[in-house]
Formats: structure tokens, sequence, C-alpha cells
């Protein structure tokens, strides 16, 4: 058996310049008009933020977690991974797919420091990076971090400006090119050509909380937290994939409050305007299949993988809802459990997009996990999460749904 071959290509990372300023001026001015219309002039007050107020906070963690499903692949592809037949190989379609499951060390480090008053800082900054190491699949190991700006308005109020980043994220290997060698309409793996995957994504936004005082006295710890955001999000792609690029903005509200001493829920609801370039792209159909049955490219054949080189357009409209119940079993014990669904309504106009047009995607997430305050500066975690998804960025007859589980343990220290 031939070793598979390393011909991942770098990625580029030009985003439109266009797109952003417009995202940049859209948060700018939706900045200053909370800004304006929350300054009050009420002293400073420490109690917003919930996070120890050091003038300099350092943390860092480990998280070793195993992944039952890296690539997100549905029984089919995991079947080709296992099976590693020479056509799929030389074709591209598993390049630096060593493995389905793998266990994946995340190291993180953050630091945060208080400007202005050292009891009641003013504002904050906060700058976090991550290395994800993949043990088997060594090409999908990526760095991913946030910056992270706040600032206090009043009393219960404040400003968050802040942007995540992804650098050099392998996803899978996606059909990029082919060739009918015999030109009889039909497609086998050893006439297609795939493309490693590797995207750079940028995230900014800006969130206005606030806080409305639910009990009667400060010994009743059941505030109600307003958080409002608005951000833009870029998605971009090494060639040839340029056609999977993304850019778009979202709106979400985040409500989370202390139902008792011990209970607290978090309700969140998110929507995404993701657009595409919607150029050409090949696509391969089974003709034969109950769902068509009948020639769909033109070629008067009737063929199992007949390409067709058809306007792909991802545009889509997300929406996400995610509730999360925190249970406190005591000062050192806490306890969680997060459900999240989130449906994507595809708007492409092109009936040839057999994948996107009049199509939806669904998302269901659960996520249970544990924590305990080993000591002042320790914290140990325990997650477990389980995913059921269809994943539209296959075509055709890549195309499948997949279920995911993760299980891991974070270790977590703070330096003062």
């Amino acid at each position: 058996m031939k070793k598979k071959p390393d011909n991942i290509a770098k990625s580029t990372f030009a985003y439109s310049s266009q797109s952003i300023t417009r995202i940049v001026i859209n948060i700018f001015c939706l900045g200053v008009v909370i800004l304006c219309l929350t300054s009050t002039g009420n002293p400073v007050q420490a109690e917003i933020f919930k996070e120890d107020n050091s003038k300099l906070r350092i943390r860092g963690s480990m998280r070793l977690e195993l992944d039952d499903n890296v690539f997100r692949l549905d029984d089919a592809g995991k079947s080709r991974i296992t099976t590693a037949e020479e056509r799929n190989i030389a074709s591209g379609r598993l390049t630096h797919l060593e493995s389905i499951s793998d266990r994946v060390i995340s190291t993180n480090l953050e630091v945060q420091y208080g400007l202005g008053k050292f009891k009641a800082p003013e504002a904050t900054i906060r700058a976090e990076i991550t290395h994800h190491h993949y043990h088997a699949n060594n090409k999908s190991g990526y760095f991913d971090g946030q910056i992270r700006l706040t600032y206090r308005l009043g009393k219960n109020g404040s400003l968050r400006a802040q942007t995540d980043f992804t650098l050099d994220r392998f996803r899978k290997n996606y059909l990029a090119s082919i060739i009918d060698l015999n030109d009889n309409g039909n497609i086998p793996i050893n006439e297609r050509s795939y493309a490693p995957g590797i995207f750079r994504e940028l995230e900014p936004s800006i969130t206005y909380r606030h806080r409305f005082r639910m009990g009667r006295d400060d010994t009743e710890n059941r505030d109600l937290n307003i958080h409002i955001a608005y951000g833009g999000l870029y998605r971009h792609y090494n060639n040839p994939l340029k056609n999977r690029d993304r850019e778009g903005h979202f709106w979400a509200l985040q409500l989370n409050s202390e139902v008792n001493q011990k209970i607290s829920l978090e309700i969140e609801m998110l929507e995404e305007s993701i657009s595409t370039p919607g150029k050409k792209e090949v696509i391969l159909l089974d003709e034969t299949g109950s769902g068509f049955n009948r020639d769909m490219n033109g070629d008067s054949r009737i063929k199992r993988n007949a390409p067709l080189n058809t306007a792909i357009i991802r545009s889509r409209i997300r929406n996400t809802v995610r509730i999360e119940t925190i249970w406190r079993i005591s000062d050192a014990w806490k306890a969680s459990i997060e459900y999240r669904r989130r449906k994507s309504n595809f708007t492409s106009q092109n009936p040839l997009d057999v994948d996107h047009y009049d199509a939806q995607e669904t998302d269901n997430r659960l996520t249970t996990a544990i924590s305990w305050r080993l000591k002042k500066r320790w914290d140990i975690a325990l997650r477990f999460q389980r995913t059921d998804s269809e994943d539209l960025e296959d075509l055709g007859r890549d195309r499948g749904r997949y279920q995911r589980e993760r299980i891991g343990m974070t270790i977590r220290h703070r330096f003062e």
C-alpha cells in the first residue's frame, strides 16, 4: 500500500475589505449608541464583574478529550478510512485522515489585565490562545483564541468588544476536480481529485450586558442578566476551495439568572446570515437512485456517478437556540447540562444545486459537565458531549448524516 500523499496547501487569508469595513462601522455605531444611552455618571462598581478583579490575572489549562468522530463522517465515510483502498488514497480523498477517532490535547493560556482603579477597574483587557493537538491525525492540529476588551457602564451595565479567531484548521478533503477519461459520463473514484479543506476564521463582535436586580436586597443573588450582541463572521478556505468561503453577520440575545441559590438558568438565541460566493462546482449525482432516476446533467445518460457542473450556493439563514442549567452542588462542586439546536435554511435559487435548493440542515447537541474546585487556584472538570447532525458542506454522494461523541477532562490553574 502506498503512503498517503502529503499535499495540504497553505491557506490564504484575504478578507473582503468592503465587508470588513461594513461590519466595523456597524459595530462602532452600535457601541456609540449604547454608550450614549447608558452612561449615567454613576460611580463605577466592582460587582458588575463577577470575575476576579485583580490587576493582573493569568490562567493556564489543559484538556484531554476523546473524540470518536473527528471528521464528522457518516458510516460510509468511516468505512473508507478503515479499508483505506488504494483508489481513495490516490485521489486525495483520505489525505491526512489517519484515524476516525482521536485523543486531543488542548493547551490554553489566558491573560487578563485590569485598567483603572485597582479594586474596581473601569475596564479589563483579556487575551487567550489555545493549541489543539491531535495524537493520530497530527495535521488536524490548529490554534484558536480570543481578544476581549470589557468596559463598565454605570452600576449595572458593561460593553464588551471582542474578536475570536481560528488559524489554519483542517476540516476534511473535498471534491475539487474531475476528468472523464472514458468519456462515458460516469466518474469513478480514480477520475476524481480531492483537495484538503483548510480555513482561517475571524469573528469580531460587540456585546452589551445589563443587570436587573430581582431580589429584595444584595443578599438575594437573583439578578437577571441580559446580553445583546452583534458581530461579523469570516471564513476563508485555501485554493482551490474558495467557493466554500463565507461571510456574514449575526445577532444574539442571551438571558441568564439564578433560579435560587443553587440553580441558575441560561437561554441564548442566535441568528446568523451567511453568504457564499455561489460559483460553479462539480457535484457527483447518483442518477439511478430513487431520488432522481432520470438524466440530471443533460448528457442523455443515466449514471451512478454523473458529473454536474452548476452554481453551488451555500448561503443560509441559521438559527440557534441554547438552554443551559447550572447546579451549584456546593462551594467546590458544580454540574451543568446544556442542549443546543441549530437549524439552517439555505437560500439557493438554483434547482440544479440539489443539495442546497429548498434545503434545511439540523444540528442537535447535548452537553453535560461537572467541575470541582480542588484548591483556591486549581479546578478540574469532566465533560461529555453528543452531536447528531447533517453536514451539507459535503456534496452529492459524499453527503451524509453523522453522530459524534466527545468526552474530556480539563485541569485549570490560576497564577497570581
